[in-house]
């Protein structure tokens, strides 16, 4: 018998799509699978569905479950797994016949510990296909490559989702790795983050294996679809654990966390303007997520003491930032970037196609309220601390945090009352500017006028000088004639001269 491998589906409510979905699997040419579908609390038919091929296919496994979400249901999958090996698959797509095939025999390959192939994206009549860019990949290799500005288009894929790929289970459970269950979206990708630690090599299959289905976020409910105002969270996380796979040098390292840096904080500002779609608000999302960025703190550390991050927009208070971040004041950073994003006027999302990528259990919610206590806290005697109530949160350190807002909407009016003199001063130049195009443009006109009259002038010079000459000529042609008749005047004219 050769080796099983596991194939997970997470389902829920996709019975029109589900048949096309198993059908794939039971059709693979390896038959040594075993299926497992997770029927995650679905209202339609698609518990009855799995129920039907489990009673009619041995190899069939069902787990009926209350709803968890995508990432719990995936973690029941891999529970209920047996295998050697364990893939994915969403319940609305499908797999190539040859797809497990192909990935066990790329596992053969020595030190190989995470195989992957290429995918066709179908939405309606487009069909896409895509693969990697070369067949074999170190993890640091991988992880570098995912981080550059000219990132291979084929590797987001295999960092982004766990679909078309075969992993082993061995390494899986004696990691105790499990799918990051606040993550409704995107927990694929930080489950490959979490895999990756412990992956040797990554084999390219270079063939087409998984159908992936698109719709519209009319039809279904999808992905990245949507607008996800929480999103840039997951991006950072899986960012931060992108550096650490890559092991990139001094220099490099610096490069990266900067660049991380700045696309956070410009995020966490337009985040903080559509803070009406997060749960509870942003600031258990930064209690909860910021500590974990090695990133971000790394970054404003050496931003106070080397002076790293470039500061091209001024009216960001950079420094400021990175001594909040440094210090875990969560409280004043979120009071001092909710200004800057009411200063900068930032239009929210008016978008109808809008949904939370992050679900924050309860004990992340009081975690936030805790820190805004003790962050008070440290700035209150021993005597008073025993007042000190969750109510804060609801008025939050406005001692700290309104400080360093008024402080900074104080630097802000600075720079506008500057700005102003400025225009001020700008605008008497223009005037004056005007003022001297202006009689420019009369002083050219005057020009004008005088060359046209030089040129009348010049004229009339000229027709005189032709009349001149002509003249002259006439009397020149008189003077040298012999005939009687013409000279007769003149030899009378002579002779009365001589008389006198």
């Amino acid at each position: 018998m050769k080796d099983i491998v596991s194939i997970c589906v997470p389902i829920y409510n996709t019975e029109q799509y589900l048949v096309r979905c198993i059908d794939s699997l039971l059709a693979q040419t390896y038959r040594d699978i075993e299926i497992v579908l997770v029927d995650d609390g679905s209202t339609d038919r698609s518990g009855s569905i799995c129920d039907a091929y489990a009673s009619q296919d041995s190899r069939v496994k069902v787990v009926h479950q209350s709803n968890t979400g995508e990432a719990g249901a995936r973690n029941a999958g891999l529970r209920a797994a047996s295998g050697k090996y364990v893939m994915f698959i969403d319940s609305d797509d499908e797999y190539l016949p040859n797809a497990v095939q192909l990935l066990v025999d790329a596992m053969a390959d020595d030190g190989v510990d995470l195989a992957i192939g290429g995918y066709i994206e179908k939405r309606g009549d487009e069909q896409h296909f895509a693969t990697g860019h070369q067949r074999s990949y170190s993890v640091d290799e991988f992880a570098s490559a995912y981080l550059s500005s000219d990132c291979p288009y084929g590797v987001p894929y295999i960092g982004s989702t766990i679909n078309a790929k075969l992993f082993r289970k061995s390494i899986i459970d004696a990691h105790a790795l499990r799918y990051d269950e606040r993550f409704v979206i995107g927990n694929d990708a930080v489950f490959i983050c979490a895999y990756l630690q412990h992956t040797n090599r990554i084999y390219d299959v270079f063939a087409p294996i998984y159908i992936y289905y698109k719709f519209q976020p009319e039809e279904r409910v999808q992905g990245m679809a949507w607008y996800y105002p929480d999103g840039f969270f997951l991006f950072a996380y899986v960012a931060d654990r992108m550096i650490r796979l890559a092991h990139p040098d001094s220099d490099a390292y610096k490069k990266l966390i900067e660049k991380q840096y700045i696309d956070f904080l410009y995020a966490l500002i337009n985040a903080i303007t559509n803070e009406d779609r997060f749960q509870n608000g942003v600031l258990p999302y930064l209690n909860a997520f910021c500590p974990d960025l090695d990133f971000l703190q790394a970054c404003a550390a050496l931003d106070l003491t080397e002076d790293i991050v470039r500061k091209d927009d001024e009216s960001l208070p950079v420094r400021l930032i990175s001594e909040l971040i440094v210090n875990k004041n969560y409280q004043e950073l979120y009071a001092l970037l909710k200004s800057v994003a009411r200063l900068k006027q930032i239009a929210p999302y008016s978008g109808d196609h809008a949904r939370r990528m992050i679900r924050l259990n309860d004990a992340n919610f009081v975690s936030s309220v805790s820190s805004s206590v003790s962050i008070q806290q440290e700035h209150t005697p021993a005597e008073q601390q025993v007042s000190v109530s969750p109510a804060i949160h609801t008025a939050p350190q406005q001692i700290g945090a309104q400080t360093i807002v008024r402080a900074y909407e104080s630097e802000l009016q600075a720079q506008r009352e500057e700005l102003a003199a400025q225009k001020t001063v700008i605008d008497e130049q223009q005037a004056l500017i005007d003022a001297q195009r202006t009689e420019r443009e009369r002083m050219q006109e005057q020009i004008d006028f005088d060359q046209k009259l030089l040129f009348d002038r010049e004229a009339e010079i000229q027709s005189c000088n032709a009349e001149i000459a002509s003249c002259r000529q006439e009397i020149e042609r008189y003077r040298q004639s012999t005939s009687w008749r013409i000279t007769k005047p003149l030899r009378t004219l002579s002779v009365l001269l001589r008389k006198k």
